[in-house]
């Protein structure tokens, strides 16, 4: 076996991970798992790793032997490594399983906000575009100017066509945040369908005052200009 100077090693890793070297990070924890396998927090370090270098099958296979851990049994569900599992589910699709990680988060957290986020996203991505509109509400009951939440609500009214509910919704958000690109860019699409086709112009040309590199805004007027 491998003599491993734990000390050494902890303080190399946490060094690599910090300044975000993940694949130097996780030959340091395979060195002292292999010294001690049921050491957690480097098991649980090396998850965390393998997460952020976006292998997500292998970030969850390493959750199901985390799960079995002292550290997770010291913390409970609360600890963050059940967090990055349900970004991993959602991140190779498994949105389903998302779903009940998720809602489960909310059980022990109803306001975690960060979870309903993801619950709209995985319902969205479902088709099921009205559960994904009820957790905007949860949430701007509690962040009632949440620019991302309005505009993503306002996105899933699009997807619906409609339109007119969507327009109100932007208004709302541009009212408090009027540079928000993003959300003057939806506006001008939601003009557009609606056929006001010298609004939509105008908000187009708006987005580009703000950032003139935002193509899609351009061709946008290309094509309302023809």
């Amino acid at each position: 076996m491998v003599k491993v100077d734990l000390t050494t090693a902890n303080n190399e890793w946490v060094r690599l991970y910090n300044d975000w070297e993940y694949e130097k990070a996780l030959e340091i924890f395979e060195k002292i798992l292999e010294v001690n396998e049921n050491n957690d927090e480097p098991l649980i370090n090396k998850w965390l790793c393998l997460f952020w270098l976006w292998r997500y099958s292998e970030a969850i296979e390493c959750y199901k032997e985390v799960i079995n851990t002292s550290l997770v049994v010291r913390y409970g569900e609360k600890t963050d490594i059940f967090y990055f599992k349900w970004l991993a589910e959602f991140a190779i699709w498994e949105y389903e399983k998302a779903i009940h990680s998720f809602s489960r988060d909310l059980v022990i957290n109803n306001k975690n906000t960060d979870s309903m986020n993801y619950l709209w996203l995985c319902y969205f991505y479902l088709n099921e575009s009205d559960k994904s509109l009820s957790y905007f509400s949860e949430v701007l009951n509690l962040e009632s100017k949440n620019e991302d939440v309005l505009n993503n609500k306002a996105m899933v009214l699009i997807e619906k066509w409609e339109f007119e509910e969507a327009l109100n919704v932007l208004d709302e958000l541009l009212s408090f945040s009027p540079n928000f690109v993003v959300a003057i860019y939806n506006r001008a699409i939601v003009l557009k369908n609606l056929w006001k086709k010298d609004e939509a112009i105008k908000c187009f040309e708006k987005v580009l005052e703000i950032d003139k590199n935002y193509d899609e805004a351009r061709n946008e007027i290309e094509l309302l200009k023809k």
